[in-house]
């Protein structure tokens, strides 16, 4: 059966009130503030999940970094400021970050091929390469497809550029890359191994010497992956480890990537409940006695659910989030799409505005509406709590086969 893929990255990316937007464009280096500290200071399936600001003031960001190579050399690069994102599944770096000589994926012909991703409120576009990735101090993954990001590759289709905007750089998003490390290990998967009715119009191959791309069907191996799945031991899942912090949030906040879940000691599911996801990543969620798909979404930086009685942020300062005159403390109930698990979650909504004006990086209650029938947990639901995020088709002892989320 075909599956649906639904992929999601931020309902909004950034708080875009003037103290949220990027003040430069410096180039995150290992050592300033929050960035990670070396892999070898942590455990093999361990990275830094650290909420900072790589560029200006990019709020509840969890970042990472992810070493490239030259397929089979040890010519490689660091690339911090890679933001992870339990919504989506693969690895995207900007182009102009990466410095090695990486071959391009193609056609069986030869052509290259390029990827178009949307994420609900941008696209990113660039050709798709060939990268050794190593995460953290786990084995090195050879020859595993990656997405260079860069808006100037090639000739970019229509269906791509009349889409959600198309990341340009980083400064403008606030980040160098995205790591995503969700539901599944090819980021397309079936529907985009064929050119029938149901492919998505994601891949295309574009001639060498320029002209036109075309839709081109692209095998599951040759998609971008999601490097956790092509792990020997690690890669059933992830586990994000993040501490709670104060109502008025924090400037920094140091936190874990574990890969694997039930894999080692410091995975362990323990007394989490497990709630499994339906073919195209969503639980049930109920709110307000309204029924509606759910997700967990660390590359989101709110919790994004349509309210119609909160107030809503002046849209010249904090477009897209909610500014209640007092803090908010509400409810939803969570089920299993393919399971019985259910339990009632609770969270809060603050001020927006009064936040940021905290000058804070970190906040655990930053809403916002979505715009249809979704309950997006991203980020804030994250802090206090151990969430995990099962592999498709991947066994995990005590949970059985993913796709799931835990927490």
């Amino acid at each position: 059966m075909m599956r649906r893929r639904v992929f999601k990255l931020a309902a909004a990316l950034m708080l875009t009130a003037a103290m949220f937007a990027a003040r430069g464009a410096t180039r995150c280096l290992a050592g300033a503030m929050g960035a990670p500290s070396p892999a070898l200071l942590l455990p093999l399936n361990v990275l830094n999940a650290n909420v900072w600001a790589p560029y200006g003031n990019y709020v509840n960001g969890p970042f990472t970094s992810v070493t490239l190579c030259e397929s089979g050399t040890a010519n490689c690069e660091t690339i911090h400021g890679v933001l992870i994102d339990t919504g989506s599944s693969g690895l995207r770096i900007f182009g102009g970050l990466n410095h090695l000589k990486l071959p391009v994926v193609t056609t069986p012909n030869g052509t290259p091929i390029a990827e178009c991703m949307p994420f609900g409120t941008l696209s990113t576009w660039g050709r798709v390469a060939y990268a050794d990735v190593k995460l953290g101090g786990e084995p090195v993954i050879s020859k595993m497809p990656i997405q260079l990001m860069n808006p100037n590759y090639s000739a970019m289709p229509a269906i791509c550029s009349s889409g959600p905007p198309v990341a340009g750089n980083p400064a403008q998003l606030g980040y160098n890359g995205i790591l995503g490390v969700g539901l599944w290990g090819a980021d397309c998967g079936e529907v985009c191994s064929s050119l029938g009715p149901q492919n998505p119009s994601m891949y295309f191959r574009c001639p060498r010497g320029g002209g036109e791309c075309h839709v081109t069907a692209v095998a599951e191996a040759q998609q971008v992956q999601n490097p956790v799945a092509l792990l020997p031991v690690d890669n059933n899942g992830v586990v994000i480890k993040m501490p709670a912090i104060p109502f008025t949030g924090a400037p920094t906040v140091t936190g874990k990537l574990v890969l694997g879940i039930n894999t080692r000691s410091n995975n362990s599911l323990g007394a989490a409940s497990v709630f499994k996801t339906d073919g195209a990543g969503n639980i049930a969620t109920t709110y307000n006695n309204v029924a509606m798909d759910g997700f967990f979404d660390s590359g989101s930086n709110g919790l994004f659910f349509d309210d119609g009685s909160i107030p809503r942020c002046d849209p010249s300062l904090a477009p897209g989030f909610y500014c209640p005159s007092s803090l908010l403390s509400l409810g939803a109930i969570n089920t299993g799409r393919l399971d019985s698990a259910s339990g009632l979650v609770s969270f809060s909504v603050a001020n927006a505005l009064g936040l940021a004006a905290t000058g804070n990086k970190a906040f655990y209650n930053v809403g916002g509406p979505f715009g249809g029938s979704f309950f997006d947990f991203g980020l804030p639901f994250f802090f206090g709590r151990n969430v995990y995020t099962g592999i498709d088709g991947r066994t995990t002892p005590g949970a059985g086969t993913g796709p799931f989320f835990a927490y």
